[in-house]
């Protein structure tokens, strides 16, 4: 996607040293991956929602979505969704 997972979470006004966790991840195969075949990465942020837990206060749920491409071109061989919490502990009551 081109960005770190500090980039990640600063694009969503969020500090890493608060500790994003992985919520979930889920992938997709179109086609195998091949050894010693290069690959590039797409990526896009699918949605940022606020929401309230018992547990953690107030978080923010972001999901993104990740594409791997044959460097040479081509549709995506690999789909991966991917669930991220991010504490606001800033914001809590």
């Amino acid at each position: 996607m081109g960005k770190t997972v500090a980039g990640v979470c600063e694009t969503c006004e969020f500090d890493v040293e608060d500790g994003p966790m992985m919520g979930s991840s889920g992938v997709r195969f179109s086609a195998p991956l091949m050894v010693g075949e290069s690959y590039k990465v797409t990526g896009e942020i699918l949605s940022l929602v606020r929401k309230m837990s018992r547990k953690l206060g107030v978080m923010d749920v972001l999901t993104y979505r990740l594409r791997l491409h044959p460097a040479a071109g081509g549709d995506a061989v690999l789909e991966t969704d991917n669930v991220w919490v991010l504490p606001r502990k800033e914001l809590a009551a």
